[in-house]
């Protein structure tokens, strides 16, 4: 006799759910995933693209500014 519940094994089939989630549900959290994916990749961007336009020059391996 099992410890929980009447089955002597566990149940672990997939099944489909009787209501399948909205399709707005899907796409807003596709949505979000990749906002959130991406948004340091633009940040990075926009700092890279500022700091250009205001003249800071990019130090190469040796610490030094190049021309």
């Amino acid at each position: 006799m099992p410890a929980f519940g009447r089955r002597a094994r566990p149940f672990f089939e997939l099944t489909a759910k009787t209501q399948p989630l909205s399709i707005a549900y899907i796409v807003t959290l596709f949505a979000l995933i990749l906002v959130f994916e991406l948004l340091p990749y633009f940040e990075e961007l926009w700092r890279g693209l500022r700091s250009r336009r205001r003249g800071f020059a990019a130090a190469d391996a040796s610490g030094h500014s190049s021309p």
